[in-house]
């Protein structure tokens, strides 16, 4: 796929993304897909990418973010480390605040799995378009969202499509193996890690 005059998806580094993101705190995923939404929207495809979608996206995440900061800054059960006695003795204000934090958490992620699937389907139809039968893995796209889509956008300008995906399955692994290390040292070391992160308790 060669950049023309018209303006379509080009090339970015999927590491600086995922450092951005992360400077970010997780903020820049849902501006990449603003960015993106008109350059996806050029390459002549049926399926179209909403512009509103992650707008609604970032603008939940904030007030995800402000929910959060209100909840551990004025409730005594998080700030102090006291846990409450009995449920009866959680404040109301507590758990409205935490059941929307929940609330908005998984509209998030369903609409993040949504605009990552959405993509897919664009570059797939865009891939169509260029006489190549890859598609794109929902599978990836699932696991890493916005990063798996840059990096298959990037396969694409440089004719790469067709080649085996390693960079995906190296990360994979990687966190496999990273979650499956934090969940064996959490089960054989459990007061430990209580006496790290919660001193007070």
């Amino acid at each position: 796929m060669d950049e023309n005059q018209e303006r379509i998806p080009g090339k970015k580094s999927v590491f600086l993304l995922a450092i951005l993101s992360i400077i970010t705190l997780l903020i820049y995923d849902k501006i990449w897909y603003i960015r993106r939404t008109n350059e996806l929207n050029n390459l002549r495809t049926s399926a179209k990418f909403n512009k509103a979608m992650p707008i609604v996206a970032l603008t939940l995440y904030l007030a995800l973010i402000t929910l959060y900061i209100v909840l551990i800054t004025f409730s005594p059960q998080i700030s102090t480390g006291v846990p409450a006695i009995s449920f009866n003795d959680v404040p109301i204000e507590f758990t409205i605040n935490l059941s929307l934090i929940i609330i908005i958490l998984v509209i998030l992620i369903i609409m993040m799995l949504l605009m990552a699937f959405k993509t897919s389907k664009i570059l797939n139809q865009a891939l169509a378009n260029k006489g190549e039968k890859v598609k794109i893995s929902g599978f990836f796209a699932l696991i890493f969202n916005f990063l798996y889509i840059q990096y298959e956008i990037n396969r694409i300008i440089n004719d790469k499509e067709n080649n085996k995906r390693i960079g995906p399955w190296i990360m994979f692994i990687l966190i496999f193996v990273i979650v499956i290390s934090i969940a064996a040292i959490i089960i054989m070391a459990p007061d430990f890690l209580k006496k790290l992160f919660f001193p007070a308790l």
